[in-house]
């Protein structure tokens, strides 16, 4: 079993943060895109906008 090494994980830690980072963003265009959908229910969107 090897050990692990700081620097390693800081930079593991950082790969895993750009990556949520990256899903986020391409998320909230994704809802932003259905929310502009004319045939959403207007309760649906309401739901999200209020997150």
């Amino acid at each position: 079993m090897e050990g692990h090494n700081s620097e390693n994980d800081s930079d593991t830690n950082k790969e895993k943060e750009c990556v949520i980072s990256e899903l986020k963003s391409k998320l909230e265009k994704e809802l932003a895109a259905l929310l502009a959908h004319p045939h959403v229910p207007e309760e649906f969107k309401i739901v999200f906008r209020e997150r």
